[in-house]
């Protein structure tokens, strides 16, 4: 497992040979991917994009089902909101999904950071490997993935993410082969 400063070295690295700096954190449901985005954002003053932001509007399913091949995940709206955008130098715009209200929220404006990241389920889609200048694959023992799951969403949601959520990503990660694309692989206990 790389270590801490083994991360941080590979991003200092990038940060001073880009002037733009794209990472993908994908992995496994209560691995700690917005934990990891979090801390990374704070030591380095990043922009943050969640997946979860882009889950596909419950009327655009019927165009795009939901399969384990291509996930919830509107990353046609994730391109032209931030991949189109962050890279230009100037303000640009994203519009938060809210699942509970099955709508998108107002666009909130982003100001241009050298690091950005998207962290989530299938933010390392095949359709967006090529832009990121680190994937990173995160991965939690399955004991803590149910127990962190069960505290995260509580009875009734582990429930849903169990039957449902969880094999249609661990399919998607074979599928894609998600982790062995990754440039480094993160293990949590």
């Amino acid at each position: 497992m790389p270590s801490d400063p083994e991360l941080i070295a590979r991003i200092e690295e990038l940060l001073l040979t880009n002037e733009y700096v794209l990472i993908g954190i994908d992995g496994q449901s209560g691995a700690g991917k917005t934990t990891l985005a979090a801390r990374l954002s704070q030591n380095f003053d990043a922009n943050v994009f969640h997946t979860d932001d882009y889950f596909i509007p419950l009327d655009l399913r019927k165009e795009n089902p939901i399969d384990s091949q291509n996930g919830p995940v509107d990353r046609l709206r994730l391109k032209q909101e931030i991949l189109e955008n962050y890279k230009k130098g100037e303000p640009f715009y994203c519009r938060k999904y809210d699942c509970q209200k099955q709508r998108l929220e107002e666009a909130r404006l982003f100001k241009p950071k050298k690091l950005n990241i998207i962290e989530g389920a299938y933010s390392l889609h095949p359709e967006l490997q090529k832009t990121y200048d680190l994937k990173l694959f995160v991965r939690v023992d399955p004991a803590e993935q149910q127990r962190r799951i069960f505290e995260r969403n509580g009875r009734l949601g582990a429930r849903q993410f169990l039957r449902e959520w969880i094999p249609m990503e661990e399919e998607y990660f074979e599928i894609h082969k998600i982790a062995s694309n990754s440039d480094m692989i993160l293990e949590v206990q």
